[in-house]
């Protein structure tokens, strides 16, 4: 067994984090690149960024695409049945590879 350590606070130790600074340096790209910005306001726009992303972030509310597609929402209580080993021994036409 070896040990391997990383670099704490570092994005690539955390996908979260290396999904939202790629998300908010492309949001800043493009708000360069829309508004011909100098490059010294690089750290205005990436807060600009912060805040619009963080403020978009609270206005939406998450629904499922099963509620988009038929105005309802979906019964959670049907989607999964957890069989017991009794259970699988007891089915016929349950094969287990």
């Amino acid at each position: 067994m070896r040990e391997y350590t990383t670099v704490p606070y570092h994005p690539v130790s955390n996908g979260v984090a290396k999904h939202t600074i790629g998300i908010l340096t492309g949001a800043v790209r493009a708000i360069f690149h829309n508004a011909n910005l100098p490059k010294s306001l690089w750290v205005e726009a990436f807060s600009m960024a912060t805040y619009v992303q963080q403020d978009i972030d609270k206005s939406v509310e998450w629904t499922y695409p099963f509620e988009w597609l038929y105005s309802m929402a979906p019964e959670l209580a049907d989607l999964c049945h957890c069989w017991t080993w009794q259970e699988l021994e007891e089915k016929k036409d349950f094969y287990l590879f």
